[in-house]
């Protein structure tokens, strides 16, 4: 018996390159994950896979061909890939209310997702789905990272907005009274809310994917621009080492826990295993199981706005080979339950 976790990061139009890996992991039958986590793009996503009205595939490919920003034949190559900074025609869109600018919050307004969101997403289905769904948002009045999951919470098209309203290009959303920003700013790769809602019994063997959009190794910065991109590479990259770190620690712990509980009393051994914190610990031995798929095409400062139909292609096409080549490596998929959606 198998449960499976799969996390899908934040990172504008690198999201493309989550697509790709997508379609590639999900052409084989077996891969059914459990709980998906996704944050800003990756929450984007993650919807599609868990709420799609139609193929959940199908959907992620139409949604990232929407995303595709296309400009007249005689704009240059070079030139295309800034269009987006005008909007984008089904994600955002630039603001007309410049009397009120003093007053702004954002330069767009993200109300063309808001519609794509209801035209590709069955609410209802994502929130009764097997799956369990989390989306990650920054409340702005504590500071905190919120995570809401479709165990929870009904989650709708303003959830997902929440999660990728990245300042200070899109506002932030409201829900409940509070307002939100980027899960992102906050943590990228939410691993934590997908291993705290994994199986956490022994005897499950556990599996969790990661797409990684933002490694941490790079190169030393030689010019202002590699200054720049070297900067968006470390805010928004995963510290997926030193999760792995904290996490073998927690397996020597859990190791230590092992031998003390063979030796006590059965009273006893109930009720230090029944303890909240013994069962967090255990539920953290998941990380045995990593997969990572990292996008390690070289990209500018600008890549995660750069949503020219050219671009968005070439990252769909380097997660779809960086999945294999991963795959390939052994990345053995477990077996599944169920089909998504």
């Amino acid at each position: 018996m198998a449960h499976t976790g799969l996390v899908l990061q934040g990172g504008g139009a690198l999201g493309a390159f989550e697509c790709g890996a997508l379609l590639r992991l999900y052409e084989d039958p077996a891969f059914n994950p459990d709980v998906i986590a996704g944050v800003s793009i990756g929450a984007i996503n993650a919807a599609s896979l868990v709420g799609a009205k139609n193929d959940p595939i199908e959907t992620l490919r139409l949604i990232w061909d929407r995303f595709m920003v296309r400009a007249p034949w005689f704009v240059p190559r070079q030139a295309q890939r800034f269009c987006a900074l005008f909007g984008n025609p089904s994600f955002f869109s630039m603001r007309h209310d410049y009397l009120g600018s003093a007053f702004w919050t954002s330069f767009y307004t993200t109300d063309p997702l808001r519609r794509l969101l209801h035209e590709t997403i069955d609410f209802d289905k994502l929130n009764d789905s097997p799956t369990t769904l989390v989306v990650s948002a920054t409340n702005l009045r504590t500071g905190e990272v919120e995570n809401f999951d479709n165990r929870t919470t009904r989650i709708t098209a303003e959830h997902i907005i929440a999660s990728g309203s990245l300042p200070p290009g899109f506002p932030m959303a409201e829900i409940g009274g509070e307002s939100y920003w980027d899960g992102g700013l906050f943590n990228n790769t939410p691993l934590s809310p997908v291993i705290e809602r994994l199986d956490p019994r022994p005897e499950v063997e556990k599996h969790l994917y990661v797409i990684n959009l933002f490694p941490n190794v790079g190169a030393v910065p030689r010019s202002m621009p590699d200054v720049m991109d070297r900067m968006f590479e470390l805010i928004f990259s995963n510290k997926l080492v030193k999760n792995v770190e904290m996490t073998r620690k927690v397996d020597e712990f859990i190791q230590a826990l092992d031998e003390i509980e063979a030796n006590l009393p059965p009273e006893t051994r109930a009720r230090v295993t029944g303890l909240p914190g013994y069962q967090r610990l255990r539920q953290y031995k998941v990380i045995e199981n990593l997969v990572v798929i990292a996008d390690e095409e070289p990209e500018l400062v600008f890549g995660p706005f750069d949503f020219s139909r050219q671009s968005i292609n070439k990252r769909i096409e380097a997660g779809y080979r960086a999945a294999a080549a991963r795959l390939a490596r052994g990345a053995a998929i477990p077996v599944g339950k169920r089909k998504i959606g």
